[in-house]
């Protein structure tokens, strides 16, 4: 299985690493072991055309 790791760095103090799991949180797919839920739109309608 492969696996994509990233570091994120922020210059700014407030900008904890509970705010930036907020974020992450708001704005990945849930739940995010459901690969259905990753595909983009277009990928979508490009599955439904084949």
């Amino acid at each position: 299985m492969d696996f994509l790791s990233w570091v994120l760095e922020s210059r700014l103090p407030t900008f904890t690493p509970q705010a930036c799991a907020q974020v992450l949180e708001h704005h990945l797919p849930s739940p995010v072991e459901s690969l259905e839920e990753w595909l983009l739109d277009d990928e979508d309608e490009s599955a439904e055309e084949a």
